[in-house]
């Protein structure tokens, strides 16, 4: 097992990116790996009390205070740097999401820093909406959101200094002994060999119609939002749980349905859905959630879908593979798996090659589910919506990102709108809001 690195109170040296952070990395060079959290609300927010807490965070926060330096051996490395955080105040005339949309996709200078910045959206009746954007190396979806929720706490309260933290631990110095070094290495390949196994008989996962994930227009980002109210959720909760699965996996049986109704010769066709899962709980050493790190991996599965699959069927099947990869370490290994970094290089021939290999990997969707957002009983401000955005990457035809908070399940799903059909991507976002409603009855 490797030896844990020293836990700083800040990061006062410079330290070598995790193979999970410096993926991240690698998968920015070809499209923009920035997400955002962002919690809407009405109360009172003053600007000098935001300003005075996002110092305090920032000086609280160890990522928060770095820049990515690449050296000449071509490792990447976190390198401490002075740097305010920016904080752009807008007065949109709409609701603000397209606005939102663009700012999260324009890139951070890596080798400046900080790696997050801020939009702060108000309109003249009171309501607001603040975000927070973060380069995925730095943070994850848990860690931005607990943030966030920190940082609006201290405005409100009007405190001017946050508890320090520790630096967080890189995420595989956090792994059980079983997936390190040489028996990491043996695991690795042992799930290589089952996974192609499994994926064998399902084939490659078909182009979609109505997508192009190969075109060169300029990028048009955009969200489309879908909500649940708290009847529909907990009726959606009661039959998930009748048919022995999550909501998780209905959201997910929802979007591939979806997707596989724009296929018009009525066969069958293997779909994948990527789900990002939070690491946190199966980790042998803490990695702690209330500061900004990455404890996050990437689990991928494939299904047949055909005309007339039932929905619950479709929703147990990629729950039970979720679960089962889980479980088995594919998730801790993946970093092992991918053509990351460590494996080319992280200089202008490495990126190219990575590139390469990523234009060739097949299509696939995301639902990633950062689940219940419980706040403590003495927050000091309601909210009325919170919730993440992040940008599918050319071969990803949607992201959906889901909250749930104040009892409504959320969903933001994230596209390109310059690679789709219009009519196609409308049928889309469509027919995922009808799968979902009808499993809520």
């Amino acid at each position: 097992m490797v030896a844990l690195p020293p836990r700083f109170a800040a990061m006062s040296i410079a330290r070598p990116l995790d193979p999970a952070e410096s993926l991240f990395w690698m998968l920015d060079r070809v499209s923009s790996m920035n997400f955002a959290v962002y919690a809407e609300g009405r109360t009172v927010l003053e600007e000098q009390a935001l300003r005075a807490a996002l110092q305090a965070v920032q000086a609280a926060h160890p990522l928060l205070n770095v820049a990515i330096h690449l050296d000449t051996a071509e490792q990447l490395q976190f390198v401490p740097q002075a740097g305010a955080v920016g904080l752009d105040i807008s007065h949109p005339a709409d609701d603000g999401r397209q606005a939102l949309a663009r700012w999260v996709v324009q890139p951070f200078d890596l080798d400046s820093a900080p790696l997050w910045r801020v939009l702060w959206q108000r309109w003249p009746d009171g309501r607001w909406r603040l975000a927070l954007l973060f380069h995925h190396s730095v943070a994850d979806g848990r860690s931005g959101l607990a943030l966030l929720l920190e940082l609006l706490a201290l405005a409100v309260k009007r405190q001017t200094t946050a508890p320090s933290r520790l630096a967080a631990m890189p995420l595989h110095a956090c792994y059980p002994a079983a997936w390190q070094d040489q028996a990491g290495e043996a695991a690795a390949q042992a799930i290589k060999a089952a996974r192609k196994a499994e994926f064998g008989p399902l084939g490659k996962p078909a182009e979609l119609p109505g997508y192009d994930g190969h075109s060169n227009q300029a990028l048009q980002p955009a969200t489309h939002v879908l909500q649940l109210d708290a009847t529909e959720l907990d009726c959606l909760q009661h039959r998930a749980q009748a048919a022995a699965t999550t909501v998780h996996g209905a959201i997910c049986a929802a979007q591939l349905l979806a997707l596989y109704g724009r296929f018009a010769d009525g066969d069958a066709h293997t779909l994948a859905l990527t789900s990002p899962v939070d690491l946190r709980s199966q980790l042998a050493h803490p990695l702690a959630a209330d500061t900004p790190a990455f404890g996050v991996t990437l689990l991928t599965s494939r299904a047949r879908v055909a005309a007339g699959l039932d929905f619950w069927t479709l929703a147990r099947t990629l729950s039970a593979d979720l679960k089962h990869c889980l479980q088995r370490g594919d998730g801790h290994l993946l970093y092992r798996l991918m053509p990351g970094a460590a494996r080319l290089g992280a200089g202008e021939q490495g990126q190219l090659r990575f590139a390469e290999l990523l234009a060739a990997s097949p299509q696939t969707s995301l639902v990633s589910n950062v689940g219940r957002l419980a706040l403590a009983g003495d927050y000091p401000l309601v909210l009325d919506d919170v919730g993440f955005v992040l940008f599918p990457m050319p071969n990803q035809p949607l992201f959906t990102a889901v909250t749930t908070h104040a009892g409504r399940l959320g969903l933001n799903i994230n596209y390109d709108g310059s690679r789709w059909q219009a009519d196609a991507l409308a049928a889309v976002l469509r027919d995922m809001e009808t799968w979902l409603r009808q499993a809520c009855h």
